[in-house]
Order: structure tokens, then C-alpha cells, then sequence
């Protein structure tokens, strides 16, 4: 009887076969791994680029709008106001945003309103009558404000500055004064109407003892002339909005000097009032493709810096997710 082969050639080519498309199912899943990897490099690569790119680009443009403003500032012997949108002077100087990017840029006088942080308690609490409170409803909350403005803290307290009694920084902050909430948000606890004048008056980290007239909002400018600053403040309100009646426009009009203001008709000026922008915030944004950058300028025009023209007070960047 004939022994039964073990390996016949059939047998042998199927393992042969199975050997193959192993090592065919292998090389599959390292190339589909490879081209992932591939991909995640390019992709990494690609949005660094392109943040560098934005990155680059906002600070150009926030070097070329304090260059618009330095001009105006030595033509006009200071800067006594600031437009809101800079990017037609800016292009019409020359600047072209690189690579495509998309860029905005938005100036604001901050010197324009009271800054919490030197308004006094009296000053503050008469702002708080002309927006709408009771004498004393005002004068608490005034109280209220300036504490948590300026925090008194223990010289042994070692809490994180970052703690519950920190200088507000933001309307969160001020949202726990007692009574901001009784005044200026509505039941469902968004802001009220009211919250907006006081935005538009008063500059939270502001550091401004005297409102730029240039720049302060008409609420702001009757609170001023009940004070005797100014003498018409109606009146010098339609004066700055220019001939289209509308302030934050390019047709917006500013005063160097208090005779200006006198000579349109805004009656008698204080001599101390002020005419020039003390501090100013310049923010770009830089957008290409799905990404955004975006960077925050806070400068003093008047005192002179090192990188820029400008003494540069703050700066703070923000990415957007690519």
C-alpha cells in the first residue's frame, strides 16, 4: 500500500499563495499608514505656515496703522483723534496685505471715556445720576465699582492675583459688584440698554482722569457739560459727526484746540478740558482661508517706544483653531 504524500503540489501552492497575500495585506496597511502620516505632516505643515503667514501679515498691518497715525500726529502737532477704520489710509500709504490675506483694522480712543481706575467717587457717582440712578442708588454703586477697581487687599494675603479680589479686567468682573446687576442687566441677566451707556462712558482698565472731548460719546458729553466742561454739548456732538450727522464716519470732524470748539458754536470751554488721545487700542485681523489671526495693540502716542514709534503698553495675540 502506497504511502499518502503530505505536501502535494496543490498544498503547496495555496501556503504559497496565503504567504503572499499576507505579505500583499501587510504592505497594504504600512503604505495606508505611511500616506496618513503623509498627509497629517503636510496638514501640521500646512497650518503652520499659514498661522505664520497671518501672524506675519497683522503685525505688518499693525505696524503700518500706527505709522498712519504717527503721520497725523506730527502734521497736526498731536493726535487729537483717531479714525475707526484705518485700512483706507493705510492703502492709500502703500500697505498691501502679503499672501493673500484678508486684514481689517479698527483704531479706538480709549482716552474718549472716564478710566475706572482714576475716575473718583464723586465724578463717578454723578455719571451714574446722568445715566438714569437715584442719588443714592448712585453713590453705592460707585462705591461698589471703585472697590473692585482697586481691591484692598492684606499685604500677608498670598492668594493668586487671579483670585475673586484681582482689579476688574472685564464686565464679569463688575458683575459682582452689588448692585450692577440691580441696574444694568435685564431679568434674564443679559445687558440692558443702560449697560451700553455705561461701556460707552467708562473704560474698565482705563486709566484716563479726563475724557478726550474729540472722542467721548454724546451721553458722556452731557455729563460733561452739567460739569461745566463744555458749554453746548448737543451742539458739539453735531459738530464731530461732520456733514453726514453720523459719529464713527469718515467724515468725522475734531477739535486741536479749544478755540476750534468755541469758534463752532459749542459755547465756552473749560481750560482743562482735553483735545488729544492719550491712549489708543489697534486691532487687526488677519484671515486666510479658515484661519484667523488676531492681535491687540494697547499705545500710549505719547511717549515714544523702541520697536515702534509708540510706547507700546500691552499687546496680546489670539488664535483662532485653524
Amino acid at each position: 500500500m502506497a504511502r499518502p504524500r503530505l505536501h502535494s503540489p496543490t498544498s503547496r501552492r495555496g501556503v504559497a499563495l496565503l504567504l503572499v497575500l499576507g505579505v500583499l495585506a501587510s504592505l497594504a496597511w504600512l503604505s495606508a499608514a505611511l500616506v496618513l502620516e503623509s498627509r497629517r505632516q503636510i496638514a501640521e505643515q500646512t497650518a503652520f505656515t499659514r498661522r505664520g503667514k497671518l501672524r506675519a501679515a497683522a503685525w505688518s498691518a499693525a505696524e503700518a496703522a500706527v505709522a498712519v497715525l504717527r503721520e497725523r500726529q506730527l502734521v497736526d502737532g498731536g493726535l487729537h483723534a483717531v479714525p475707526d477704520d484705518l485700512m483706507p489710509a493705510m492703502l492709500a500709504g502703500g500697505f498691501t496685505p502679503p499672501w493673500g490675506v484678508a486684514v481689517t483694522v479698527r483704531a479706538e480712543d480709549l482716552s474718549g471715556r472716564y478710566g475706572l481706575r482714576a475716575i473718583d467717587s464723586d465724578t463717578l457717582r454723578e455719571l451714574l445720576i446722568d445715566l438714569g440712578l437715584k442719588f443714592d442708588d448712585a453713590g453705592r454703586l460707585a462705591d461698589a465699582l471703585l472697590r473692585a477697581a482697586h481691591p484692598a487687599r492684606d499685604e500677608t494675603d498670598d492668594a493668586s492675583p487671579q483670585g475673586p479680589d484681582h482689579p476688574a479686567e472685564d464686565a464679569l468682573d463688575l458683575a459682582a459688584a452689588p448692585g450692577f446687576s440691580e441696574f444694568f442687566k435685564k431679568p434674564d441677566g443679559t445687558p440692558n440698554e443702560r449697560f451700553g451707556e455705561l461701556t460707552r462712558c467708562l473704560s474698565i482698565t482705563g486709566d484716563t482722569a479726563t475724557p478726550n472731548l474729540n472722542s467721548a460719546p454724546a451721553p458722556l458729553l452731557r455729563h460733561l457739560a452739567r460739569r461745566g466742561v463744555i458749554g453746548d454739548a448737543a451742539a458739539l456732538d453735531r459738530w464731530l459727526a461732520g456733514p453726514d450727522g453720523r459719529r464713527g464716519t469718515g467724515d468725522d470732524r475734531y477739535a486741536r484746540t479749544a478755540a476750534d470748539l468755541v469758534a463752532a458754536g459749542c459755547g465756552p470751554v473749560d481750560s482743562g478740558a482735553v483735545l488729544e488721545v492719550t491712549r489708543v487700542r489697534i486691532t487687526v485681523s488677519a484671515t486666510l482661508g479658515e484661519g484667523t489671526f488676531t492681535i491687540s495693540l494697547l499705545a500710549d502716542p505719547t511717549a515714544e517706544g523702541r520697536a515702534f514709534p509708540w510706547k507700546i503698553l500691552r499687546s496680546e495675540e489670539n488664535r483662532r483653531p485653524d
